[in-house]
Order: C-alpha cells, then sequence, then structure tokens
C-alpha cells in the first residue's frame, strides 16, 4: 500500500508511528500541491499551475514535479493507495479530490483515511493523543461522484483563492484578504514574512501559498516596492531567493 498525503509533516509523523498506525512496511509519499490556490483545471499539471508555484518556490519549483515523479514511479510497483485527507483543511481536501481523479484514471485501487482530527490534536499537543491503527476504507462508487462533482465545480469556478468554510470549499477572490495584507504591513519597511505570519495566525490559518503569493503579486502591481532582497543560503539547497525574507513597503498612492 502507498500512502498518499499532502502535508510533508503528516508523512513523516506516519511514517515515524507506523507501527503503531498499522502501516509499518508500506510507502509514504506527500504531494506539495497547495491547491488553495491558483489553476484547479488540471491539478498533476505542473505546466498549468506554473504560474502559482514559480510565484512561491522560485527557482525550486521542481519540486511539486519530482514529487510527481516519484508516486508515478511508485504506483507501477503497488496498485493500491490510500489518500490520508482531512475535512477540515483546504489543502488535504483538495489534494484528496485531485489524486481521487488522477488516480481513477491511473487503474488504481483507491482507499481514503480522514486523519484531520488526530493531526490537529497531535499539532497542538503531541503528548495528548492516543497511537492506534487508523481505519482505511476503499472508496465506494457513491463517493467517487460526489467528490468528482466538487472538483468539476471547483474547476469550472477556477478561482484565484479557495478556503473550508463552514465545512464547505468555497471559491474566492484573488483580492480577498487585499485589505488585511495592507493593515499588517502598515507603512513602513516590513520583511515579507511577519505580514505573512499575521495573516496566517490571525485571519487565513493554512494558506501559506495564497498569501505570499499574493504579496508578491501586489509587488508586482505597484503597491509594495522591494526595499531589500531576501536571499536564501542554507547546505541542503545553496543559495538562491527568498522572497519571504525580503523586506518592502506600502507604496502610498
Amino acid at each position: 500500500m502507498i500512502n498518499l498525503f499532502f502535508s510533508s509533516s503528516d508523512a513523516g509523523t506516519s511514517k515515524l508511528y507506523a507501527k503503531e498506525f498499522g502501516i509499518d512496511n508500506e510507502q509514504f509519499i506527500s504531494l506539495s500541491f497547495g491547491l488553495h490556490t491558483g489553476n484547479i483545471k488540471e491539478p498533476f499539471s505542473v505546466s498549468s499551475r506554473r504560474v502559482t508555484y514559480d510565484l512561491y518556490y522560485d527557482e525550486w519549483s521542481s519540486i511539486v514535479s519530482d514529487d510527481i515523479r516519484e508516486l508515478k514511479k511508485l504506483i507501477k510497483k503497488d496498485n493500491e493507495v490510500c489518500i490520508w485527507f482531512s475535512t477540515s483543511d483546504t489543502d488535504r481536501y483538495l489534494g484528496m479530490l485531485a489524486s481521487v481523479e488522477w488516480l481513477s484514471q491511473k487503474g488504481v485501487s483507491i482507499y481514503l483515511c480522514d486523519h484531520g482530527a488526530f493531526f490537529d490534536e497531535y499539532h497542538s499537543d503531541e503528548e495528548a493523543v492516543d497511537f492506534q491503527p487508523f481505519e482505511r476504507h476503499m472508496i465506494t462508487g457513491e463517493e467517487k461522484t460526489k467528490y468528482m462533482s466538487e472538483l468539476q465545480h471547483l474547476k469550472e469556478e477556477n478561482a484565484a483563492l479557495r478556503s473550508i468554510i463552514d465545512g464547505k470549499v468555497v471559491s474566492l477572490p484573488a483580492d480577498y484578504i487585499d485589505d488585511k495584507i495592507f493593515k499588517a504591513a502598515g507603512t513602513e519597511d516590513i520583511r515579507v514574512s511577519q505580514i505573512v505570519y499575521e495573516i496566517i495566525s490571525k485571519i487565513l490559518p493554512r494558506h501559506l501559498m495564497f498569501i505570499t503569493c499574493r504579496i508578491r503579486q501586489l509587488v508586482d502591481m505597484g503597491e509594495f516596492e522591494i526595499i531589500k532582497y531576501g536571499k536564501l543560503t542554507t547546505e541542503v539547497y545553496g543559495g538562491g531567493d527568498d522572497f519571504m525574507k525580503s523586506v518592502i513597503r506600502r507604496r502610498i498612492q
């Protein structure tokens, strides 16, 4: 069985506690789609989502391509995939919708596991959770029909932003949080990461990719000017651009 996640943190935790979860000796992979933003008409097509990935990942956009290639290799050897998702987390839920569609076209046996409640509790208080095997079930025809209908509707809307509101994925406009971004930024020099943290912690949780991309778009639109470009320096990835470390300032019209 291949266990498919949409959070590297969830995948890592599940691999660490694989025996307790009843999934030891199985495969693990995470897809960094970030489908809460960007073109969703072809979720597994990196080229169709290139604008979003280039905005967010800078020159590291090959991350998504690499993940998809790895999944393709895995399903050539194992015909069973369990999709781990959450009905309360936008990216985990949208990742499930997209994967059900894509894997169905590959003739793969699809299983589902809603792990959202556990990981929400785990990330808030690791010592409080009860580690035990998860229930995984093969997707039913009714579930597949429901999920494909929902995905098709989102594809037709193809909005700039998607978020779970009152238990349902809702399409939202690109300028949905512009006023909040401007308020968090103020009128002085400020690092992009500070604005992102303010929005993600208080207003739009778990939408890191959209918030970061939107600030970059507002820079391109002339709403902000870059005072200092951020640079990435790590032993693993080497140097490169790091937009989150950039310092920007609001342009007052």
